[in-house]
């Protein structure tokens, strides 16, 4: 019988030769998962019954040639094979332009699928940057892949417990980085964390980091807090949001933990990334925000050195589909 309510969610293969195909079998395998939602892998049926094989586990697989078939419960895993091309050379661990060919043609199909509304979201599995840009990736990431794909500005934020994180500079040479700490870039991610956490909480509380040591002591290690981060606080609370700061990097996600903030905006990557992946590595979802559908992921990455040895931990991609079911269940509800 067909539940309304389980959203039907495509598990983005991502990299091949990583270990998105292993935690995609362990997060299927639990029915707590299963009975929620109705999952499916976009990505190649001859890899999953490969990796089935290499972690020694009984899965059976189906090959899904419609999605209305998604409506009924089966044992087998469903997968919408869509690999562009075969690697007759495929070994787990190594970087490979045919995997990051296929990966990039995994996206594409997820989103196509989202957008057209056969189904209720995606949740992308680990990706190798270094093998789609060699695979023909014109773009810096996958956030700025997805947003040119779905035509609409795309932010990352990331889930931590209970907490919710987002950061105002992304991927760059750290010696940019001051240089793009700016008031009219900070209020965004500001406002864009608060409205996605109102999703979840009323009225939430976000808590703002300060770029320099101390905050900066009031100009002496630094004046970013007191021309830029300060002033854009000050206008983001002018549009009605709960925010304060800036506070000292080293006590603010603790603060967070303790439940003073229901959301911390950083300043830079690895500011707030080294903090969350240390106290909550295997907890943290990545949340693609902006999107016209839910699309979520792990907060790790391929570990290429564990990938086909039955060691990877499946942890976070769970967490990232549980994310991604609930977000799911609310749109289908409103529809």
């Amino acid at each position: 019988m067909t539940d309304k309510t389980r959203p039907k969610i495509g598990l983005v293969m991502g990299d091949a030769a990583g270990i998105g195909p292993e935690i995609i079998i362990k997060a299927l395998g639990k029915k707590e998962i299963t009975a929620q939602c109705y999952p499916f892998v976009i990505g190649s049926l001859e890899i999953m019954k490969a990796t089935s094989g290499s972690l020694n586990r009984k899965v059976t697989f189906t090959s899904l040639n419609s999605f209305e078939e998604l409506n009924s419960v089966s044992e087998a895993i469903p997968v919408f094979d869509c690999e562009i091309s075969k690697n007759p050379q495929f070994r787990y661990g190594v970087v490979d332009p045919v995997n990051g060919q296929n990966a990039i043609a995994y996206i594409e199909k997820g989103v196509e699928l989202a957008l057209s509304e056969k189904i209720d979201g995606i949740t992308i599995a680990p990706l190798c940057k270094e093998a789609m840009h060699k695979g023909g990736l014109q773009f810096p990431d996958e956030t700025s892949f997805l947003a040119d794909l779905a035509g609409i500005k795309v932010k990352t934020l990331s889930k931590w417990g209970e907490v919710f994180v987002s950061t105002v500079v992304g991927h760059v040479p750290f010696r940019q980085i001051s240089g793009l700490v700016t008031k009219e870039r900070i209020i965004p991610v500001i406002k864009n964390l608060s409205d996605f956490v109102s999703r979840f909480k009323d009225s939430p509380r976000i808590g703002v980091a300060a770029l320099n040591p101390h905050g900066g002591e009031d100009g002496y290690f630094g004046d970013e807090e007191i021309m830029e981060i300060k002033p854009a606080v000050e206008a983001a609370k002018k549009l009605g949001i709960r925010v304060a700061g800036p506070f000292p990097a080293d006590t603010i996600f603790m603060r967070a933990r303790k439940g003073e903030f229901d959301g911390v905006v950083f300043l830079y990557h690895d500011q707030g990334n080294i903090s969350v992946k240390a106290s909550s590595f295997g907890q943290g979802v990545l949340i693609y925000s902006g999107l016209p559908f839910p699309c979520t992921g792990p907060t790790h990455g391929i570990a290429y050195d564990i990938a086909g040895k039955d060691m990877a931990d499946p942890g976070s991609f769970e967490e990232a589909l549980k994310v991604n079911i609930k977000l799911g269940m609310k749109s289908r509800i409103l529809k």
